[in-house]
């Protein structure tokens, strides 16, 4: 079951590529907690992911995010696969934004669910104007390297 879980959630990143100084640096203990403020666009984006609000993220992605990815449609397709195997989100067990060096802030939600059982994280690259730079899904308890 896990496995399955993990096949169907293997993270998907767009954007991957924040910037070259990310990627130089992802080596560095440098990354930061943010303010608590800084919570409320990551929640929100994923309020929109498991009410299968396509559209809405879509509108908030990057215009890189919004090339790679492709349409809303795709990205409802991906809240609809996480809500099937899933279910509703249960309990969230943590949160948390990390600010890289860069500047970058990847929002981090770590979460039961009412079907699963394994835990997954959510994440959400925001830049510094509430875009949506990437996003993914990951089973929680494994070691996750922001790009």
């Amino acid at each position: 079951m896990i496995r399955r879980h993990a096949v169907i959630f293997a993270v998907v990143l767009v954007g991957t590529s924040l910037s070259r100084a990310a990627s130089a640096q992802s080596a560095q203990p440098a990354d930061s907690p943010a303010r608590a403020d800084s919570l409320a666009p990551g929640r929100l984006f994923t309020r929109w992911l498991f009410e299968q609000k396509g559209d809405s993220i879509f509108a908030r992605m990057s215009a890189k995010a919004k090339g790679q990815f492709g349409s809303a449609e795709r990205i409802k397709s991906v809240a609809g696969q996480l809500i099937g195997a899933a279910g509703s989100e249960a309990k969230v067990v943590s949160e948390e934004v990390v600010v890289r060096p860069d500047g970058a802030r990847w929002y981090l939600r770590a979460g039961e669910y009412s079907t699963a059982a394994a835990k997954f994280t959510v994440m959400w690259a925001v830049t510094p104007t509430d875009e949506i730079a990437a996003f993914g899904v990951a089973p929680s308890g494994r070691p996750i390297k922001l790009p």
